[in-house]
């Protein structure tokens, strides 16, 4: 792992090599019921088109799960969210966008905005 600067120059930002990841504790950090989380992600050596998921943010507790990233579907960039405790019969949603490599691309800052709630 390694600190670089953040989009614009501006900020911090991690580069992670393969198999290297950041962890924080689920509990008392995030809200299942609603809330956000808002990230940069600037790829440099993977393309959309591939059939590989690469999770950006992946969060486990006691009975839920937020995914954040790269589908294992080529050039499919999706939040996949799932709460045992949720009042509606729904326990699952999933949001997609489609990503070609060319809109993608290595090098180019991304910003994801992920938002829940009842």
């Amino acid at each position: 792992m390694r600190m670089f600067a953040g989009p614009g120059e501006k900020g911090n930002a991690l580069m992670l090599a393969n198999g290297e990841t950041v962890r924080y504790s689920a509990a008392e950090n995030f809200n299942p019921r609603e809330g956000s989380v808002s990230f940069w992600v600037c790829t440099e050596s993977w393309k959309t088109s591939t059939e590989n998921a690469r999770w950006f943010v992946d969060i486990e507790a006691e009975g839920l799960n937020l995914k954040v990233g790269k589908t294992g579907r080529a050039n499919v960039i999706g939040a996949w969210y799932r709460w045992d405790s949720a009042p509606s019969k729904d326990k699952t949603s999933f949001v997609c966008a489609v990503m070609k490599d060319d809109e993608w691309g290595n090098g180019v800052w991304h910003r994801i905005d992920v938002n829940w709630e009842p």
